[in-house]
């Protein structure tokens, strides 16, 4: 028996119904976040994107291919993420 949509944002539908959309917004704003605390460069506007603009940015459902972080160590620009 299939669940019940949740509607990724506020239950009311639109976005991708298995919550998708938003678990992957959150998973990569947590690891923009831990990139910055370990010494990375990451845009202040790239951490503060919000989940409408992240789907407007990268799709309903995501597209994971396009959801990639560039991002080099501050004082050392060989070390590249």
């Amino acid at each position: 028996r299939p669940k019940p949509s949740r509607g990724g944002i506020g239950g009311g539908g639109g976005m991708a119904s298995n919550g998708d959309n938003k678990r992957l917004f959150r998973v990569r704003r947590t690891v923009l976040q831990m990139l910055r605390d370990r010494g990375y460069t990451v845009k202040d506007e790239e951490i503060k994107l919000s989940l409408y603009e992240f789907v407007d940015r990268y799709g309903d459902p995501v597209r994971r291919d396009e959801i990639v972080i560039h991002c080099e160590k501050q004082g050392d620009p060989n070390d590249k993420v």
